[in-house]
């Protein structure tokens, strides 16, 4: 099978003389010839919350089945929006620079691995390196091209506007989730993405993201190469799915 493969800066250079640095933001420029920086975010809470059922409701939402269990106020000490992510560039000449980021949630208050939640349906591990956006690409004086896996443009767009981000008032709960079954459908991160990021003209820029979507189904029902279970989530009872079960 012939594969044609577009290689961008594959060979940038980790120089041992390389300069680090703390980034207060993950979008910090990168100005040096060879620059790598190390950053992070950690944010641990202590919650509680209730499911809003009372213990003598003989029906749960959508009168489904009873209700059991703790029902009431239960203490919660939640990871949050924590991460940590390496990112740097090279410059190539002509204006041109390689730039590359990989970041990974960090779990401080829970053991990583696969979601092991009711009401989840996202089997992927989110301890694995570079579980969140991850990159390589070139960037100039005309944009940035990236190659990868990052939030989708109407996520990018609309996150300014959401003060409660990262806590149980995330917009991700009421805007991001409109079918009801735990997928961020407008505010998600799409893997084996191509993006372009323009620069600022008088404060407004453009994102346009394509992704293949590698799903050989015409339905989508398969599981998308190089993916571990079905991309845009699915039922906890399928997960890991097999061939025809990504409904």
């Amino acid at each position: 099978m012939n594969r044609n493969r577009c290689a961008l800066a594959c060979a940038l250079a980790f120089a041992t003389t390389g300069a680090f640095a703390q980034a207060s933001a993950p979008n910090t420029a990168v100005v040096a010839d060879t620059l790598v920086q190390l950053y992070g975010h950690l944010d641990v809470s202590i919650d509680t919350a209730t499911k809003g059922i009372k213990s003598d409701q003989t029906n749960a939402p959508f009168g489904t089945t009873t209700p059991t269990g703790r029902l009431g106020w239960q203490p919660d000490i939640s990871s949050n929006l924590s991460y940590v992510g390496l990112r740097g560039g090279r410059d190539l000449g002509a204006g041109m620079r390689a730039v590359f980021q990989f970041e990974t949630q960090i779990d401080v208050s829970a053991t990583p691995g696969g979601s092991v939640s009711s009401s989840s349906s996202d089997g992927s591990v989110k301890g694995a390196l570079a579980s969140r956006n991850s990159f390589l690409g070139l960037a100039g004086g005309w944009g940035a091209f990236k190659v990868g896996k990052t939030d989708a443009p109407y996520k990018l767009s609309t996150a300014r506007m959401d003060p409660f981000s990262a806590t149980v008032g995330d917009y991700n709960s009421i805007i991001g989730n409109s079918g009801g079954d735990n997928r961020a459908e407008f505010d998600t991160r799409l893997s084996h993405a191509a993006w372009y990021e323009s620069p600022s003209f008088s404060g407004f820029h453009v994102d346009a993201l394509w992704a293949p979507g590698q799903n050989r189904a015409s339905d989508n029902s398969e599981v998308a190469a190089g993916e571990p279970n079905c991309t845009g989530g699915n039922s906890p009872a399928a997960v890991p799915s097999t061939p025809g079960t990504c409904t």
